[in-house]
């Protein structure tokens, strides 16, 4: 039978999953023993006896993830269900997710009596039925009913779950509500809910990065054939990353539009267009809920498998809570999507769960189901998605540590590189084709393997390459001398891993894997024992040690003198061989192995300590040596020719220093053995001799020099600004001084060398420089002077009657000048001693007194004056509060007037008086309003404020109906406002002026177009009708000939229309947009499958061809020795087909729907007389058997059901 050989099939398919997917063996609730009676589908139409204790056990063929289940069409009055329907594998090997299984019903007979007992293979949801199944049933004994707490169950409490770490995790979140899910699909027979939920979940993915809707075709994952049927598969990511199924070139993403869903297990024929790459991705099993969150969270929804009972089928709404995970033996049979998540739902919490099995099933097709039920979350896939540059690819992989994903390791192909996430996950992105070496790192850690060389093929993304982190021990160990002592510097190596000795010799070397090694110290001036050593490494080594011994052993150190200072030309000794210090004091002496007295030796130093025992096994540091210098005093005296000691004279060897006291005494201290020159110094002394040569072996006396003072002369002239000598002017450097000739020339004589403030002084002069200072070490020319003549300053004011201070006045006595400041105040400068008239003057003012007779000899003040305006000037400005003029404000004193210019300045005219100072200008209002001024000056900064008087208008935007529309820009052409949700409008900061308000807003006109209105104060009722503008789309629909097609449905997502008799439609009231135009009509496809329109008015042409879907109805008459039978006609009640010499018959062009066949030949009988099938699809096995002729007997043969 077909049946038979499909599930034979199924038994040799692999399972994907690492954890338990088949359904082994039945519940101890359907264990069947040799009392009870056990049907299938080979009887249906046939007749069974129970007897009381006797149960009946059903075992149908059916698909429990496609949603369909056998169930009781009646209730019935004999028999008794036993718990819920169970699944269990057809073969012991299993299955695979959304693979068949046989339902098993199990029955017990209640009451004696005969009855057809009709079970239907059917949608809980949907009450079309796809098969039938009925045998007769007599009951015989006495029976009791069970009472319904005694009537077991395969529903249970849902096991615990581990919730973990919920930081950072809101309490609910869908994917759905950002916008990221795409409709509900409907797998219908086939079991391909494994493919549906592998392109959901891409999908989402395209909808949440790239923000478009994309249909991906199941159909391609199915006739791959490389990861499922419609018999059950697993997960095919990989055909969307670089998988290449038959025919194909690249890999990615296929629509819908280029290979529809059938259904069916039809193989690829061609190479498709492949459209979007995912760049990986994932799978984890057992995780806690806060895990399972943060994966959908942080990468979208995820594929998830649960166990599907019939309560799971005949789910309507509200939280799913009922554990059916016996219903599968503790497996799972479906996969479906994950798109979020609710603490709040159920008695712990709910995901939010997409099916495929349509929207007319549970919530639209959704599920809220508690976390852990039925085996839900045990295992999730993930996906990776991103764009890419173009023409570049992806590679990527996980790398584990016992199974788990280790985060932070960095995978670099040589140029890019990518750290793995808390999964383990990495993804080198943006790698153009070519062949690449991958290399995984992270401090201490050790990769299986260390690298791996990939090819990268353009259009495809390359995964699963994969890397193992190796565990690693620790080999640790000294190396010594021959004494026990720690030797640095050693370098121990074990092939490819080295470590450095520390200061005691130890060593640990890190990060060793698992293996056996040669274990190498090196140093370039030791030998060891052993000179290597062979270890196994299975954990950590200890005690790894070695004996070091020098081949020429380096004793070092330092000669230095009491402050540390390196001491050079010192010669170490050990008595054989010698070195010699350097600049620094350091020494390097090699000697064989061995005991030495180490002596150091230079002339005219001490050390400390005089020689140093040492025992050399081992190269030698800090062996150091402290040197002291013998040093001698050098002595004498500094005179002048009369014998006089001369002080502060220095006394100098070259290196070291001394000075001379009040005596002239000296003492040079701690010179050193050797020769030197003496040398004495002063800046204002020459000595006898200049220099002396000494040799020091010892204290030295007598070593004097005789000094002689040196003198200069200093010379200048003293002039008047036009540089007229000045004559009789002292000058002196404090001690001597000098008086300059008629020329204004001096010359001070007899100056020794030293510095000086040089004076001018005379008692009708000042002179600049005051004083000069100047250093004498030879003789000097050009210190001159400039003289000027002592002047006075004569203050005074100006002011108007009433005191107030009038600036602008001049003040002159003839000669020089000054003018008033702001307070009337002047000062007339560098006037000479004298007699002078002192007159004001001004154009505008008359002055009392008109001049001032004045006697200088000293500055004099208080020479004031009275002044009066013959016209004064008001001036000031008006601006407004940032400071900017106002031009056109008039201001008036009530007799006089002015308006200021474009900076808001003005200036009033007026005679001397008290006025009201007022400013005007419509529009505004000024601060303050007016000011009282009294004039008997100029008067400036008489400043107004002015501000601008603004109005609000008001109104609404309403449609025909009255409703308000929002979003309705207004304007005056200089300001603008928006309707709010009502449609109110206030336009504010309007000044008093006449405008014309206009509506705006796209898709919109209004009335009226636009509005006059005058402001002079607050304004409103200014209102406008909106009306929204639509448009209409018009096209047809025909068959390949061109025939119209009637009936279509043409819809837009919001708005439809429907063919009439000629094929055309019209679709009205569509406002400017983008929109997608779909038709539809059951039993039909159209090509394109829809159409994308952007509408900014009407649109005609937009033109679909429908086609009829048909399928054929096959099958087979045989006689009763399965022999085929020629020329019977099998008709549907249209078509009809004829069996060939083999008795197989192909009755084509059989549009969808429900159809009863019917066998005839003249003569003969057919089993069954007709057959009623329902055609989705291609349907086979549709078989007859005939009889010789009709009514002679009566066959009972097994229903083949497909």
């Amino acid at each position: 039978m077909l049946v038979v050989a499909h599930f034979r099939r199924l038994a040799g398919m692999l399972t994907f999953l690492s954890i338990s997917l088949a359904l082994l063996v039945l519940p101890s609730l359907v264990q069947s023993s040799s009392h009870d009676v056990i049907v299938t589908l080979d009887h249906d139409g046939t007749r069974i006896t129970l007897t009381d204790g006797q149960r009946l056990i059903v075992k149908l063929e059916g698909h429990p993830a496609t949603g369909y289940v056998w169930d009781s069409e009646q209730s019935s009055s004999l028999l008794q269900p036993l718990g819920d329907p169970v699944f269990e594998a057809p073969s012991p090997t299993g299955g695979e997710t959304g693979a068949p299984a046989l339902q098993v019903l199990t029955f017990l007979p209640v009451r004696a009596g005969e009855e057809t007992l009709t079970l239907v293979y059917r949608r809980p949801w949907d009450r079309a039925v796809q098969r039938t199944f009925s045998i007769r049933v007599e009951t015989l004994g006495r029976f009791t009913v069970l009472s319904p707490a005694a009537q077991p169950s395969s529903g249970s409490t849902p096991p615990p779950v581990v919730m973990g770490a919920q930081e950072g995790l809101p309490a609910a979140f869908n994917w759905c509500d950002q916008g990221a899910c795409t409709p509900v699909k409907d797998q219908g027979v086939c079991g391909s809910c494994w493919a549906f939920a592998t392109t959901g979940v891409v999908e989402s993915a395209l909808k949440r990065i790239d923000g478009v809707e994309r249909d991906l075709s199941e159909q391609y994952l199915i006739s791959a054939g490389t990861h499922g049927t419609c018999n059950g598969g697993g997960p095919a990511y990989d055909l969307f990353i670089g998988d290449l199924p038959a025919h194909q070139t690249e890999a990615g993403a296929v629509y819908e539009s280029d290979l529809p869903y059938l259904g069916q297990d039809v193989p690829l024929t061609r190479a498709l267009p492949h459209h979007e790459r995912l760049l990986a991705w994932n799978q984890v099993f057992n995780a806690d809920i806060a895990t399972i969150k943060r994966i959908i969270y942080e990468h979208g929804p995820v594929s998830a498998y649960v166990c599907a009972g019939s309560r799971f089928m005949w789910y309507r709404s509200g939280v799913f809570e009922t554990d059916e995970s016996a219903a599968c033996n503790g497996g799972i049979n479906h996969a479906v999507v994950l798109v979020g998540w609710d603490d709040s739902r159920g008695s712990r919490g709910a995901w939010r769960l997409r099916n495929s099995w349509g929207s007319m099933w549970g919530e639209g097709g959704y599920m809220w189901i508690g976390y852990g039920v039925s085996g839900i979350g045990r295992r999730i896939d993930y996906a990776y998605y991103d764009r890419l540059a173009p023409g570049t690819s992806a590679i990527s992989g996980q790398v584990t540590s016992l199974g788990s994903g280790i985060a932070n390791v960095v995978v670099s192909d040589g140029v890019r590189s990518a750290f793995t996430d808390q999964y383990g996950m990495y993804v080198v992105k943006h790698v153009p084709p070519g062949t690449y070496t991958l290399t995984p790192s992270r401090s201490s850690l050790v990769f299986s393997p260390s690298s791996r060389t990939v090819t990268i093929n353009a259009g495809r993304n390359l995964n699963r390459q994969d890397f193992a982190i190796l565990p690693t021990y620790t080999v640790s160990g000294q190396v010594t001398d021959g004494a026990g002592n720690g030797i640095a510097g050693v370098t121990i190596s074990d092939g490819t891993r080295s470590a450095t000795t520390d200061a005691q010799g130890r060593y640990a070397l890190t990060n060793v894997p698992q293996g056996g090694y040669w274990l190498t110290p090196s140093h370039n001036t030791y030998v060891f024992n052993p000179t290597q050593r062979w270890i196994t490494v299975n954990g950590d080594l200890n005690g790894q040690d070695f004996v070091a011994t020098c081949l020429s052993c380096t004793i070092s150190g330092r000669v230095t003198d009491g402050a540390g200072n390196g001491i050079a030309g010192v010669t170490i000794s050990n008595g054989t061989r010698s070195a010699t210090t350097d600049a620094q004091g350091r020494y390097a002496l090699n000697v064989p192995p061995g005991e030495y007295w180490l002596v150091p030796s230079r002339n005219g130093y001490t050390f400390n300590p005089e020689r140093r025992r040492i025992t050399v096994n081992r190269h030698l540091s800090g062996q150091d040596f402290t040197a002291t210098l013998a040093t001698y005093v050098i002595r004498g005296r500094v005179t002048d020719s009369a014998g006089n000691g001369i002080a502060g004279v220095t006394i100098s060897d070259g290196t070291r220093s001394a000075t001379t006291d009040a005596q002239g005494r000296y003492a040079l201290t701690n010179v050193p053995q050797g020769g030197y020159w003496l040398t004495p110094s002063h800046n204002t002394y020459v000595f006898n001799p200049t220099q002396r040569w000494i040799t020091v072996n010892g204290d030295l006396n007598g070593q004097d020099f005789t000094a002689t003072l040196v003198t200069y002369v200093i010379r200048g002239r003293v002039t008047d600004s036009t540089g007229n000598g000045i004559a009789g002017v002292t000058i002196s450097d404090g001690t001597r001084s000098a008086t300059t000739d008629a020329q204004g020339r001096y010359a001070l004589t007899n100056v020794p060398q030293g510095g000086y403030w040089l004076t001018p002084s005379h008692n009708t002069y000042v002179f600049n420089p005051t004083q000069r200072w100047i250093t004498v070490n030879g003789d000097l020319n050009g210190q001159d002077f400039t003289a000027t003549l002592v002047t006075y300053v004569i203050r005074g004011r100006v002011t108007d009657s009433t005191g107030n201070g009038i600036a602008g006045v001049t003040i002159s006595d003839g000669t020089r000048s000054a003018t008033t400041d702001a307070q009337g105040r002047y000062a007339l400068t560098n006037v000479p001693q004298g007699g002078y008239w002192l007159t004001p003057s001004h154009n505008t003012y008359v002055f009392n007194p008109t001049q001032r007779w004045i006697t200088v000899n000293g500055d004099l003040n208080g020479q004031d004056f009275v002044a009066t305006c013959l016209s004064c000037t008001i001036s000031g400005r008006v601006t407004d509060s940032a400071g900017n003029g106002i031009a056109g404000v008039t201001i008036s004193n009530g007799t006089r007037s002015a308006t200021t210019d474009a900076q808001g300045r003005y200036a009033l005219n007026v005679p001397p008086g008290e006025y009201w100072l007022v400013p005007s200008r419509n529009g505004y209002t000024f601060n303050p309003e007016r000011r009282r001024i009294t004039v008997n000056r100029h008067l400036s900064g008489q400043d107004f404020t002015a501000t601008l008087a603004t109005y609000v208008i008001r109104g609404r935007v309403t449609d025909s109906a009255g409703n308000g529309i929002a979003g309705v820009t207004i304007s005056d052409g200089t300001r603008s406002a928006t309707t709010d949700a009502q449609g109110f409008y206030a336009l504010s900061g309007v000044p008093a002026g006449a405008y014309t308000l206009t509506p705006s807003r796209d898709g919109y006109a209004f009335a009226p177009a636009s509005r006059t209105v005058t402001v002079t104060g607050e304004v409103s009722g200014q209102d406008f009708t909106a009306t929204l503008v639509t448009y209409a789309i018009r096209g047809r629909v025909t068959d390949g000939a061109g025939n119209g097609v009637a009936g279509v449905t043409i819809s837009d997502g919001t708005r439809s229309a429907t063919t009439d008799a000629q094929g055309f439609y019209a679709l009205s009231g569509v406002p400017a947009g983008a929109y997608t135009l779909t038709p539809s009509r059951d039993g039909y496809a159209f090509a394109p499958a829809s159409r994308t329109v952007t509408v900014t008015g009407d649109l005609s042409g937009q033109d679909f061809t429908a086609t009829l879907v048909t399928y054929a109805i096959r099958g087979r008459v045989t006689d009763g020795a399965g022999n085929g039978v020629a020329g019977v006609t099998i008709s549907d009640g249209t078509r009809s087909a004829t069996t060939d010499a083999q008795g197989f018959y192909a009755l084509s062009g059989v549009p969808a729907g429900a159809y009863t066949l019917t066998p005839s030949l003249d003569g003969y009988a057919f089993a069954p007389a007709s057959r009623t099938v329902t055609v989705a699809g291609d349907l086979s096995g549709q078989d007859f058997t005939v009889s010789s002729s009709a009514g002679q007997y009566r066959v009972f043969l097994p229903l083949t059901v497909r």
